[in-house]
């Protein structure tokens, strides 16, 4: 008897140790389970922060306090800033520094001259089509910038005033426009005015960012141009070529001179645009024929005003004792 219950007692101690043994074998084998997983997540989290980092900075490439600056043209063009060849469009820079520059584009005996304003952390975007004369070019530059909101904004303005926005085919109204709180994503912006050349282009809104789109028209040279009216002067001599056409750009005596310095009061201060310049003309309205352009920070003596609410313009000497007018949206008056 006492032989027998040793017997069954034996065969107890060894089940549990049987038991005892393949638990810890089990706790071995999930041990070892969960050191593989550990290693599999480390190498993946390893291979999205270096893929991931290393995209997101070259997405960010100009969040660096310095500009990014694209390039196309037609035809193929040399490009210049600052007299700094850059080589031929298609042009895509994204580490370059900010400032105030002169672009100049050039394919044969056909250029366009300006100035830009590269902002830090912002792309400036120039497409250029060149012609023979400035009337037959046309092209659009887009800056894209933070905002201070998450909202989405789109600011249109045209050379020529008063051109008709469509943004996918829905009109928007005229130039100078402002957009606002448009979802975000891609569309269609044309513009479009009598007489000229409307361009297209495709555009990306997103939210948080302010896109400024600057367009220049082309004349329209194939439209029949107006007649003149029958002269009342009854010299059978005079010829209506012989009134001299008015050019929508200024003369090189009307270019004003740079007021770095305040005049005597009063006076007007020039402010940012998103064009980097601001038109002067010769009436205080939109449409009014175009004298000569001036530059934020330019300070020139106040004559006069007109207007009320949001259209108010400010009447400017400029150049040598020529008179303007400047929309004062843009402009800055001490008295």
């Amino acid at each position: 008897m006492v032989g027998e219950a040793v017997k069954i007692a034996s065969n107890k101690d060894n089940g549990k140790i049987a038991k005892y043994s393949h638990l810890c074998y089990k706790l071995v084998l999930t041990r070892q389970l969960l050191i593989n997983m550990q290693k599999i997540i480390l190498i993946v989290l390893g291979l999205i922060l270096v893929i991931g980092g290393g995209a997101y900075l070259w997405k960010t490439r100009i969040n660096r306090g310095l500009s990014g600056l694209r390039i196309e043209s037609i035809p193929e063009s040399e490009v210049t800033l600052d007299d700094k060849d850059l080589g031929k469009t298609p042009i895509d820079l994204k580490d370059y520094k900010p400032g105030e520059y002169t672009i100049k584009l050039s394919a044969g005996s056909l250029t366009w001259e300006n100035k830009i304003k590269l902002i830090p952390n912002v792309e400036t975007y120039i497409k250029r089509e060149l012609g023979e004369s400035e009337r037959s070019s046309s092209g659009v530059i887009l800056t894209l910038e933070k905002n201070s909101s998450s909202k989405t904004e789109l600011a249109i303005v045209t050379t020529p005033d008063g051109a008709t926005v469509t943004l996918d085919g829905e009109n928007k109204g005229n130039t100078p426009l402002m957009i606002s709180d448009k979802p975000p994503g891609n569309y269609q912006l044309q513009v479009s005015a009598t007489g000229y050349k409307s361009q297209l282009v495709k555009i990306k809104i997103s939210s948080g960012y302010k896109l400024n789109a600057m367009f220049e028209l082309a004349v329209d040279e194939t439209l029949p141009q107006a007649s003149p009216s029958p002269s009342s002067s009854t010299n059978p001599k005079t010829s209506p070529q012989a009134t001299p056409k008015t050019s929508p750009t200024a003369s090189s005596s009307a270019s004003p001179k740079l007021k770095s310095t305040p005049p005597p009061k009063p006076y007007i201060q020039v402010l940012e645009t998103p064009t980097n310049y601001l038109n002067v003309r010769k009436e205080p309205n939109k449409s009014a024929e175009i004298l000569t352009k001036i530059y934020p920070t330019e300070y020139y003596p106040y004559l006069d005003e007109q207007g009320s609410g949001e259209d108010i313009w400010y009447k400017i000497s400029y150049g040598d004792s020529q008179e303007g007018w400047v929309s004062a949206q843009y402009a800055k008056k001490f008295e």
